[in-house]
């Protein structure tokens, strides 16, 4: 079992063109493909809703997390223009 370990790493060595973190090349085709994920572990969506305003226009989706809103919360309350809460 050793020996077939050790053939399996020769085998990588001698093959000279293993890359140790294979990837695509950032190319602009490639980088304009890229979704962007911003998440917030906020506490308290109310006091940083302007900050959340600010930012959101950067990304693609948004996570918030510790939103602490409740049922007096509506959605109007949060209505930010030409985006969708869901």
């Amino acid at each position: 079992m050793i020996s077939l370990y050790i053939l399996l790493l020769w085998l990588l060595l001698i093959c000279g063109d293993i890359e140790p973190n294979p990837g695509p090349e950032r190319t602009p085709e490639i980088s304009e493909k890229t979704l962007s994920i911003f998440h917030g572990n906020i506490r308290s969506l109310r006091n940083k809703l302007n900050y959340i305003v600010d930012i959101i226009e950067d990304y693609d989706v948004v996570f918030l997390t510790e939103t602490h809103l409740d049922s007096n919360i509506t959605d109007s309350d949060l209505y930010i223009s030409g985006f969708e809460i869901l």
